[in-house]
């Protein structure tokens, strides 16, 4: 085959090296070639996530955990950000004393090791046994692990012989032992089935016959290779500014999970290439089954590799597996199926290694039409029955519909969601912005009281509107206005530069650093639910200052001293608010640190979270879906076109010229379709001065701010509409559109009626196997880069699919996921390099586990 890109070009005719030793392959006749060095992206300050060029430089840590850039490396500080473990914290308590085992592992600005982005990687060489040709191994389909292994010495032991494909088809395999693991035995068609993957696949064969012919149709294969139940936590920024909404059976809601259970499934294509089996497509979903959100499908990640024959059908075919998924998830009583059309940048991979150099990465309106597509197909076959997008959903009624008090409900909750992220980064720089504004002018945010609005710290309040306040500010100021400027409190202030003070061992005895100017910057932020949290950080970073200096040290006498003026200032504090003088500790947990307005009757504000249900928004979200046969009707007859106007919904200048003959169709149509989206947020969010206040749901607001900015991008589709049953008040042609539809969609489903293993549980983590490879998206990308597995010629993706089933077909075999050296083959586990010291030189167990390193790179 031709070489689709530079590193597979010829190399000149004298050349000559330690690995080709002036050979050329005898199926290619070409001599060396390069593979694509290893992806190095930075994972600098604000999410830099830049590719580092070929023979840049850049800055890593010693077990690659962190990678930099030349920008980003001049901004760094002097600790670079760190995960926590397991160590002793001890709680400074007079009568008994606590141990909590935590471990810190930080990494130090100074410790990061310089390197250039200059790593070659040559395709590696075999002989076949009969005609003692050399080739190439990805020319040969070559699996070492078939052929060769390696004994406890460390030296490699035959198996068995190689034959090279020409030998092989001149050659009877009776001649000479090939042994029993040939590369040809690994075919997709021989892992497991399941009903999926046996319905995908049909439905796949049955659209390509409209375009190739039967024998043709049938070399496309498609197997669920994962079912794993898995779960992720929700972080504490979501629990804190969201709610949940009610159940779907009408109960209120619980409080926010810790961990959220899913079903995470990949499904694999294979197209049957001369007589080899290719991966071509790949989809990664989530499927989650919750009490507040009702039963949900989210497609997390798709690629593709462009070695389709033909290659003017591929479009159809990858389109027919999402929607043949989709008629599966409903067939099992989902409801809505959630797609974010995010293409990826160029030059990155989402699951296949090095994509051909032909196949083009698709811009944003390029995939989003693609998306409009597979809709329109899907309403035409009764799949889908109505598309809007997440703001509409979740963000729009709500912030339109609910006066003075929002609700601020809580989206549907999916692992590596854009708004869960979102609403993190959001929270994050909120709060990096008011400690340098701290740090600069002292001023603070602006809030609402008694309709005028006040600045905090602010001594022009009025003293009777002072208690009005939401509590988490009175905390504020009192940190900010008694606590802070205190003589005793100079070394609390702000966060502990351990490198500056060269404390060595500071992050490795303390394990979660606070300082009184952070505690300050989350009290204004609104980062606490009750006072309780609050008082067990302050009481946590005058712990630390008295764990790691010693009784005689200055501040360790200033953080006990200061510890005890907290603690008086505060119990005024709870006095004004109406406790007795002799409280109870329980009394803290029962003040609710909300960032609205203070309550004139102070006890009715002191108490549990209020028992607000989502009513109001489900009744709004109901009378929107109480004409979804219109709407379906709508979607049926208007194509694409009425789809991507659903999408926009009331934001109709947010399309360009293209669409702009859909301005007519769309409701609400505004005057001036060129002026700028303006965010509800500023109204919602500003006094009758225009002077904007931070309440409770301002990190809502900004989540739905930024979803309402993107709202193309994220679809949601109703599989099953509750409302769809009452067929009341509609014409006669739109109750035969659903008649219609509901007879394709019965015909379209036909073949898995009557099939007896519909379910797709299985017990451990993969059909038939406990393979881990395919668990996870970020594992079999690293199993295809660390490999070197690329897809960016049909003569790589031939081998790169070949080892995949291998690995797929051999669970137990750990050389697929596990990195391990190239020279002595032992696992490395806490350095991304061997150290390179002489051979009577003993390293350390946790990085190999020979006693003498073999001085190699990974």
């Amino acid at each position: 085959p031709k070489p689709s890109n530079k590193y597979n070009q010829k190399m000149p005719q004298n050349h000559s090296c330690s690995t080709c030793k002036g050979r050329s392959c005898s199926l290619c006749t070409l001599s060396c070639r390069l593979l694509e060095s290893s992806l190095i992206v930075c994972s600098g300050l604000n999410g830099c996530g830049q590719r580092v060029r070929k023979n840049a430089s850049y800055y890593i840590s010693a077990d690659a955990s962190r990678i930099y850039c030349q920008k980003c490396y001049p901004n760094l500080g002097a600790i670079l950000p760190f995960t926590r473990g397991s160590d002793e914290e001890e709680v400074m308590n007079g009568s008994s004393t606590m141990k909590k085992r935590t471990k810190v592992k930080v990494l130090y600005k100074r410790d990061l090791l310089k390197r250039s982005n200059t790593e070659e990687i040559v395709e590696k060489w075999v002989e076949c046994s009969v005609c003692v040709q050399p080739m190439h191994e990805i020319c040969a389909l070559y699996n070492r692990n078939l052929y060769k292994k390696k004994d406890q010495r460390g030296s490699e032991v035959e198996l068995c012989k190689f034959i090279c494909p020409s030998c092989t088809c001149s050659i009877s395999p009776k001649t000479i032992d090939v042994g029993e693991g040939h590369a040809n035995r690994y075919v997709a068609h021989s892992l497991p089935k399941c009903s999926l993957g046996n319905f995908v696949e049909g439905k796949i064969r049955s659209r390509m016959m409209d375009f190739m012919s039967k024998a043709d149709a049938e070399q496309f294969t498609v197997r669920v290779t994962s079912n794993l139940d898995t779960k992720f936590s929700v972080p504490d920024e979501v629990k804190r500014h969201f709610i949940l909404p009610s159940r779907v059976d009408g109960s209120i809601s619980a409080q926010f999970p810790k961990i959220v259970p899913y079903t995470s499934k990949t499904m694999l294509l294979f197209q049957t290439i001369d007589g080899v089996d290719v991966c071509l497509f790949c989809m990664f979903v989530q499927e989650f089954d919750s009490l507040t959100h009702g039963k949900r499908v989210y497609i997390a990640y798709l690629d593709s590799a462009d070695h389709f024959r033909p290659r003017h059908v591929r479009t159809h075919c990858y389109q027919e597996m999402l929607i043949s998924y989709l008629a599966y998830a409903k067939t099992k009583g989902f409801t809505h199926a959630h797609i974010w059309s995010c293409p990826p940048i160029r030059g990155n991979s989402f699951v296949f290694w090095c994509h051909p150099a032909q196949q083009r990465t698709p811009t944003k309106d390029m995939l989003i039409k693609w998306y409009h597509n597979i809709i329109n197909r899907a309403i035409k076959l009764g799949i889908v029955e109505d598309v809007k997008s997440l703001y509409e959903e979740c963000f729009e009624d709500a912030m339109e519909n609910i006066d003075g008090d929002i609700l601020t409900t809580c989206p549907p909750l999916f692992d590596g969601d854009h708004w869960i992220d979102e609403a993190v980064r959001l929270n994050q720089a909120a709060i990096a912005r008011l400690l340098k504004a701290s740090k600069a002018n002292g001023s603070g945010e602006k809030f609402l009281v008694d309709g005028r609005t006040y600045v905090q710290s602010d001594a022009n309040i009025p003293s009777d509107s002072i208690l009005r306040l939401p509590p988490t500010i009175q905390c504020a100021d009192l940190l900010h206005d008694i606590i802070m400027p205190h003589p005793l409190a100079f070394a609390f202030r702000r966060p502990v530069n351990a490198a500056a003070l060269n404390l060595k061992d500071y992050h490795n005895i303390i394990a979660k650093p606070i300082d009184l100017g952070t505690i300050h910057a989350y009290c204004t932020m609104g980062h606490y639910s009750v006072l309780d949290e609050m008082l067990e950080d302050v009481d946590l970073c005058f712990r630390n200052a008295v764990r790691y200096n010693p009784p005689n040290n200055v501040v360790h006498q200033a953080a006990v001293k200061l510890r005890d003026f907290f603690c008086s200032e505060m119990g005024k504090l709870m006095q004004q608010w109406g406790f007795a003088s002799g409280h109870e500790s329980d009394d803290y947990g029962r003040v609710y640190m909300r960032l609205d307005s203070f309550s004139s009757c102070l006890k009715e504000r002191i108490s549990t979270k209020d028992d607000k249900t989502s009513a109001s928004y489900v009744k709004t979200k109901l009378s929107s879906e109480m004409n979804c046969h219109n709407r379906f009707a709508y979607l049926y007859k208007g194509g694409t076109e009425a789809i991507a106007c659903s999408m926009v919904g009331k934001d109709v200048n947010m399309f360009d010229s293209k669409h702009l003959s859909l301005k007519c169709v769309a409701p609400n149509k505004k005057k001036n379709p060129k002026k700028k989206l303006k965010c509800e947020t500023a109204s919602i969010l500003s006094s009758s001065q225009n002077d904007s206040f931070r309440n409770y749901a301002w990190l809502w607001h900004e989540v739905a701010d930024t979803t309402r900015n993107m709202r193309t991008d994220f679809f949601v589709c109703t599989l099953n509409a509750q409302s769809s049953k009452n067929k009341k008040d509609i014409s006669d042609e739109t109750s035969k559109i659903w008649t219609d539809a509901y007879e394709t969609y019965k015909e379209y489903i036909g073949s898995i009626q009557n099939d007896d293993t519909t379910g797709l549980r299985c017990k451990g983590r993969t059909i038939g196997s406990s393979s881990r490879l395919t668990d996870v998206r970020s594992s079999l990308l690293d199993f295809f880069q660390h490999h070197s597995y690329q897809f960016d010629s049909l003569r790589n993706a031939k081998h790169s699919s070949t080892m995949l089933l291998y690995n797929l077909h051999n669970p137990d075999s750990k050389i697929g996921w596990e990195l391990r050296c190239s020279k002595c083959s032992c696992k490395i586990c806490d350095v991304r390099w061997h150290k390179v010291v002489q051979n009577s030189t003993k390293v350390n167990s946790s990085n190999c586990s020979k006693t003498e390193s073999c001085g190699e790179k990974k």
